[in-house]
């Protein structure tokens, strides 16, 4: 109920209360107890309870009202947090990759074990410098979506993103888990994810579209869970792929729960 009505109300109430006693007696003090209110007598009794408890509605409807803003407000704060970590993270790796390629350019390196810049290490024989790139393909798995419950079979989409450089043989599974309450159901072992041995070009995007069957409501479900794991070549070189995404049926957020090594063990019984 909009606040202008509750006000409306409470005007009409007032109102009564006010004008009431000008009409006639509103007791009789010849009676005793109750039986003293007149007619009138009753109608301004029933006006002044009437505003409490319509002053009463109007307090808990504003209090609602507060309380579903601050819960707006901390959802977009966390969606804030997090894009602004996932920028600070893709800043830092564009950091690195440049102070390495500096570096080299100058016939240097650095030891990330002794924490020291070291000279590149030449070969004798041909009188050349063996200089190994740095850079490797980033595969990222990013904006999870619901985009639908039918048939007993959730429906989702993610973004695929291959960045820094192409990867060639590109294998992609995953595995499914379901969260209700306290109690987790595992699904799925091993499903494809993504067509295998395919090559992924330099800064490629996909979208990728996954149908998980379940037997439960969506509105029973908390969490959902995929475990991306596999593998790709660059450069001759194979190169692992591991990473936990969840999507929240309740905040409608997604990203790498701060669980993760205890979710991966789930995944692992």
């Amino acid at each position: 109920m909009k606040p202008y009505i509750y006000n409306l109300i409470l005007a009409i109430l007032a109102g009564t209360a006010l004008i009431v006693p000008f009409t006639g007696k509103v007791h009789d003090a010849r009676n005793k107890w109750y039986r003293k209110f007149t007619f009138r007598g009753w109608i301004l009794f029933s006006a002044v309870v009437g505003s409490v408890i319509v002053t009463f509605l109007k307090d808990d409807h504003a209090d609602r009202i507060e309380i579903a803003k601050n819960k707006l407000a901390e959802t977009e704060k966390r969606k804030n947090d997090s894009i602004a970590r996932k920028i600070n993270n893709e800043s830092n790796a564009s950091i690195v990759t440049a102070f390495t390629n500096a570096l080299a350019k100058h016939g240097l390196k650095y030891d990330s074990v002794e924490k020291v810049i070291q000279k590149l290490v030449k070969d004798s024989i041909n009188k050349k410098t063996i200089i190994v790139s740095t850079i490797k393909p980033d595969i990222d798995i990013n904006e999870t979506r619901y985009l639908g419950y039918k048939n007993d079979s959730l429906s989702f989409s993610f973004q695929l993103v291959c960045k820094e450089a192409a990867a060639e043989e590109v294998n992609i599974k995953s595995q499914t888990i379901l969260k209700r309450g306290s109690s987790y159901e595992r699904l799925s072992v091993d499903k494809a994810f993504f067509p295998p041995n395919v090559k992924l070009s330099k800064n490629s995007v996909y979208l990728i579209r996954r149908p998980v069957v379940v037997n439960l409501r969506k509105l029973d479900l908390d969490y959902i869970y995929f475990h991306v794991t596999g593998y790709y070549f660059y450069d001759n070189v194979k190169y692992p792929i591991d990473q936990l995404i969840y999507y929240n049926f309740k905040t409608l957020e997604s990203g790498i729960p701060g669980n993760k090594e205890e979710i991966i063990n789930l995944f692992l019984k």
